[in-house]
């Protein structure tokens, strides 16, 4: 019987008594420590036979028991000293954490946060530019100011004098003041700015539901992409927001109104980021804490299934939450 134990030294396989009897040496100790077994390991376990192979930190492992007690002797027959062991000890477990803290930024979690962050950023910054113009094209033309479609106008035509027909009647009878070319050659392209704003926020929100749809589409099909994505944001990943109860989950966004909860006897809120969601905003006010419960419960199913790599069982959900079971 042998006893295989992975170190940052390699593979160190001991026979019973005790004796170093293999030796497989890692050119990149962290990436063997936190991988599977090499193409070398396999080979030199297959020839040996029955061999157990554990890592040198397990408890209670034999190999490791072997390594730790007999570790100068070891040292001494790999021709290194122990200063040297103790070097290659913190270059690995710096390897290991850099490896690690990739590999978790190259998570669609991570990318899922930072799509919400901008989508949710660039909203923030379209509606402030298009207050500033709604103010500063009322001085010209203050019959359309409050318009939807202000920014369009604005872009495609400027001046007042150059409106389509439907605008015709209002420009010729406005109170606004006339403007001088070079403000309104700015005016036009700050408007410019607000509406490429716009265009920059819809890809982002593509890009966001196409994760959405991949990463959790039970959840997706659900809450709708935009709500499942600032679900995952603020619980941090898909598989903490799918571990959490479904009370949790009603109140996500909602952490202000908790907090005025929890200090100061305020009302606690019936739910966060979910309001958004059309079966609670359409719900009558009396009843929104009932349906937001209904709904955290299903997003709860939903987020389980989707972390731990469930079937699609959106639609049933959907189908019970409607008919109020």
């Amino acid at each position: 019987m042998y006893h295989a134990v992975r170190t940052v030294l390699g593979m160190l396989v001991f026979s019973e008594d005790g004796r170093l009897a293999e030796v497989v040496r890692y050119e990149k100790p962290e990436l063997a420590l936190t991988g599977g077994l090499t193409q070398e390991e396999r080979e030199v376990l297959e020839r040996l036979g029955e061999v157990r192979v554990e890592g040198v930190h397990e408890f209670p492992g034999r190999g490791g028991e072997l390594f730790r007690s007999g570790l100068r002797r070891v040292l001494e027959e790999l021709g290194m000293s122990e200063r040297e062991y103790r070097q290659r000890l913190h270059a690995t477990a710096v390897a290991i954490a850099r490896l690690r803290l990739r590999r978790a930024l190259q998570s669609r979690d991570m990318r899922i946060k930072q799509l919400v962050s901008a989508a949710e950023e660039l909203e923030e910054a379209q509606n402030l530019l298009a207050s500033r113009l709604r103010e500063w094209y009322f001085l010209h033309f203050p019959e359309v100011a409050e318009s939807e479609e202000l920014v369009e106008l604005v872009v495609r035509y400027g001046s007042r004098a150059e409106m389509p027909e439907r605008l015709r009647q209002a420009a010729e009878s406005s109170a606004g003041a006339e403007l001088e070319e070079e403000d309104m050659r700015v005016l036009r392209e700050f408007a410019s700015g607000i509406a490429e704003l716009r265009r920059l926020r819809e890809r982002v929100m593509g890009r966001l539901e196409e994760l959405m749809r991949e990463h959790a589409p039970n959840l997706s099909h659900l809450a709708g992409a935009h709500i499942a994505a600032r679900l995952v944001a603020a619980a941090g990943s898909l598989e903490r927001l799918a571990r959490m109860p479904a009370s949790r989950i009603q109140v996500l966004g909602a952490e202000k109104a908790l907090f005025r909860h929890l200090a100061r006897g305020a009302k606690p809120p019936k739910h966060g980021y979910i309001y958004q969601h059309p079966l609670v905003k359409g719900a009558p006010k009396r009843q929104r804490g009932r349906v937001a419960r209904a709904l955290a419960a299903k997003l709860a199913i939903a987020a389980r299934v989707d972390a731990f790599g469930g079937r699609f069982v959106a639609p049933e959900l959907e189908r019970r939450l409607r008919a109020g079971r």
